[in-house]
């Protein structure tokens, strides 16, 4: 089985760009200036089976698909540009009713290669809490309201990356248009699917909630999120995926230590009176879903071809 994805390209240098759209996918009648790439699905997976199977009950051409791309900043000029843009959101947020002001402590150095990890926890914080109040309200909100808190979610946590190695890394979400996304509750057996050791080319199963798990909490020092309890684990299965294309993965020693220091982390910060972290829903890292298939193209090539990429067109799954 593969899933097979298709972007259409402009033929421009990389740039530290988050990208996003949402579109309905309709098979492209021509293959000029897009680029595909597959995936090979995981056989023997209980989780991937049951991506498969959701994907099968849940999606008929047309579907609805939105998504973000993120592209590698790997000098400093990435960071001052992503600031520039969250402080042009900050600002726009404070001129609009339907959302509250947000402080103008806040606003980003743009000076500074610094990433601010405070002001972005906060920022992070008050995605959130809007998002989630929008959720829970019957009022209508115009479009512009979900544009700006979607931009401080891309934009905190692209800038929270720092200077990167080379990167695209892109989020989809797929799902029958004017329709409730269907999802499946993780198990116990699929929490032990999650790994977190990462390679290049895995496809993984999307985080698909509004908040931060703990692992994310570790990695922005977010102790006030554990305290109030307010972190969430990813707790199910749903037709939403990742592609990470990192050149540099970190080795299993390095992915070693990390480990190491993120139960440290929790026991310095007492962690365990808040949360039983040894239950298998706090496993760390995602589930693979799949491996790319290169198709014989080299890992550079691949990556050319993948910064030229400026939107979704076009997403299968294939049964062979």
């Amino acid at each position: 089985m593969k899933l097979k994805i298709t972007f259409a390209q402009q033929d421009t240098a990389s740039t530290a760009t988050v990208l996003n759209g949402e579109i309905i996918l309709t098979r492209p009648t021509s293959e000029a200036s897009t680029y595909t790439i597959a995936y090979d699905l995981t056989e023997g997976c209980t989780t991937t089976n049951k991506f498969i199977n959701l994907y099968k009950e849940s999606l008929e051409d047309p579907f609805q698909c939105s998504y973000n791309i993120y592209k590698s900043h790997t000098n400093a000029e990435g960071i001052f540009d992503m600031k520039t843009k969250m402080n042009s959101i900050i600002e726009t947020i404070n001129t609009i009713d339907q959302l509250p002001n947000i402080d103008k402590s806040l606003i980003l150095d743009i000076m500074s290669s610094d990433t601010e990890m405070a002001k972005l926890n906060t920022l992070h914080l008050y995605f959130e809490d809007e998002s989630n109040k929008i959720k829970e309200s019957e009022k209508p909100f115009q479009e512009e309201i979900y544009q700006l808190l979607e931009g401080i979610n891309s934009l905190v946590h692209s800038i929270e990356g720092g200077l990167e190695v080379d990167r695209f890394f892109s989020s989809l979400r797929l799902s029958a248009p004017a329709k409730p996304s269907v999802t499946s509750p993780l198990t116990a057996e699929d929490y032990n699917n999650f790994s977190y050791y990462k390679q290049w080319g895995d496809l993984r199963l999307d985080y698909y909630r509004v908040g931060k798990d703990l692992n994310n909490c570790y990695h922005t020092n977010d102790t006030e999120l554990v305290t109030s309890k307010g972190v969430a684990q990813q707790d199910t299965v749903h037709t939403c995926i990742n592609l990470d294309l990192t050149t540099q993965e970190a080795t299993e020693t390095e992915t070693d230590r990390y480990v190491e220091s993120y139960y440290k982390w929790c026991d310095v910060n007492n962690v365990r009176d808040y949360y039983d972290i040894d239950l298998p829903m706090f496993n760390l890292g995602r589930i693979v879903l799949g491996k790319i298939n290169t198709g014989g193209t080299t890992q550079d090539e691949i990556m050319t071809e993948l910064h030229k990429c400026t939107s979704i067109i076009y997403v299968e799954l294939i049964d062979e």
